[in-house]
């Protein structure tokens, strides 16, 4: 039975909320534009909820808050997520920071029981399934009574482990049969992948790359669609603009779905595109050497 871990005292503070509408906080000067106030702010604003690192809110009302243009926001957007401190998907504005529970473990189990309602509000998206996963391992780690407790409030996690092996051996051997399974799989969708890897023009962390490429066995035919997606999307203002920083990563792109994403115009000429990923009958594919 795992026992809770007491706090690292000293290392880690609380902030509440309502500092931000503190009448002598707001006379002092704004935070200005950058990626630590936007980490900051993330981490600690009024929008944040009762799950540490979860919160639903558009960037565009995010900005507004803070009193920065468009611009000046974007580009600190840009910076947190190229450092990966958070996930953010577009089509729910579901925002997600991963090391958030570190920094906000519940005192009990019976607050972790209390997110339920919280969590039921939250879009349905794969991200969700991510942050869920995330959370019960997180949770599980401090003891089994939390991971139980999370498990109670939201439902069996998309990928559970093993609870209690019976031996040790068995355990042993079940982890190399996954390992080399996973080893297989990457094996048959390497080359399905390094089509993919070639295609795409931002090529940052690959192995998380090639991990959610892998989890998803793509067929043949989905990975035509997806590069056809990506020669779209590289065409639009959105891939262009200040060197390409706004291109997601690889990763993310993949499990985010993003060749099913309705592309918007293009930015160089101005033509419509039809859905990213649509294939046409006339488009054919280079073969690699």
């Amino acid at each position: 039975m795992k026992s809770v871990r007491p706090p690292a005292e000293g290392i880690y503070r609380r902030v509440t909320v309502r500092m931000y509408g503190d009448e002598r906080f707001m006379r002092l000067t704004p935070l200005q534009p950058s990626g630590q106030a936007l980490w900051l702010y993330l981490l600690t604003g009024p929008h944040t909820g009762p799950i540490p690192g979860v919160f639903q809110v558009g960037r565009a009302a995010l900005a507004e808050t803070l009193g920065w243009d468009g611009e000046a926001f974007a580009k600190a957007f840009a910076e947190v997520l190229r450092e990966a401190l958070v996930e953010f998907d577009e089509k729910t504005r579901l925002w997600f920071i991963p090391n958030a529970i570190k920094h906000n473990m519940p005192p009990n189990p019976n607050v972790v029981k209390s997110w339920r309602s919280y969590w039921n509000l939250l879009p349905e998206c794969p991200m969700r399934g991510r942050i869920q996963a995330h959370l019960q391992a997180a949770l599980t780690e401090v003891s089994d009574a939390f991971g139980k407790a999370f498990q109670e409030a939201c439902g069996k996690p998309f990928e559970t482990p093993s609870a209690k092996p019976p031996t040790k051996g068995m355990a042993k051997q079940e982890a190399g049969s996954r390992k080399q399974e996973t080893l297989s799989a990457h094996v048959s969708q390497t080359p399905l992948f390094d089509r993919f890897w070639q295609a795409y023009p931002k090529k940052k962390a690959r192995p998380s790359a090639l991990k959610a490429f892998t989890r998803r066995k793509p067929t043949p035919e989905l990975v035509d669609r997806m590069v056809a997606a990506i020669e779209e999307q590289r065409a639009t203002d959105e891939w262009q603009r200040d060197g390409g920083q706004f291109i997601p990563y690889p990763a993310s792109w993949l499990n985010d779905e993003r060749w099913m994403d309705e592309a918007p115009e293009r930015g160089r000429n101005g033509a419509r595109h039809r859905p990213a990923g649509e294939l046409r009958a006339d488009h054919q594919f280079r073969s690699e050497a």
